[in-house]
């Protein structure tokens, strides 16, 4: 649940995570890669095709989910800088602040050294996505907001992820 969080907070964790996305697809060995990559990106467009289905208003989620998509299809995507002056601190954060980090910090080490351990003392374990709500029509709603909100990725959708043309 991030409802506690702020958007700043919000849009922070994900260029993080698109930013760790980034890297971990130059370093995974090229065969997981492809395959995980077809994967996500179905799935991305599906979720997308949910949320046109539905006639959601186009909005940083999609922003997001875009760059997701852009991140998996290229390798990379442009990471936003945020509006430093609106959202700048009167003052650092203090103490309190900084062991609020560091201890989600050495949780997320901890479960990150526990799913490792897992797969080496199972090499036969394969990771598994998360079953996610998916549009009844992803290769046509999903590839259409995704290039609404980014016309870059047309070339790269059109014919392999939906059989017209996007245009």
């Amino acid at each position: 649940d991030q409802s506690h969080k702020t958007e700043r907070d919000l849009k922070a964790v994900m260029e993080g995570e698109l930013a760790c996305l980034q890297a971990q697809l130059r370093f995974c060995p090229p065969e997981i890669r492809d395959q995980t990559r077809e994967e996500l990106v179905q799935k991305t467009l599906g979720w997308m095709a949910e949320r046109e289905e539905k006639g959601a208003k186009t909005g940083t989620v999609d922003r997001y989910a875009s760059k997701l998509v852009e991140t998996l299809l290229t390798g990379e995507t442009t990471l936003g800088t945020r509006d430093m002056d609106r959202h700048r601190r009167s003052n650092p954060p203090g103490e309190e602040a900084v062991l609020a980090g560091m201890g989600a910090l050495q949780i997320g080490q901890h479960y990150g050294a526990e799913q490792d351990r897992r797969f080496h003392e199972d090499p036969n374990r394969k990771a598994r996505c998360p079953k996610i709500r998916r549009g009844d029509k992803p290769d046509m709603y999903g590839a259409k907001r995704v290039v609404a909100v980014n016309p870059a990725l047309r070339s790269h959708l059109d014919g392999k992820y939906w059989s017209g043309n996007l245009r």
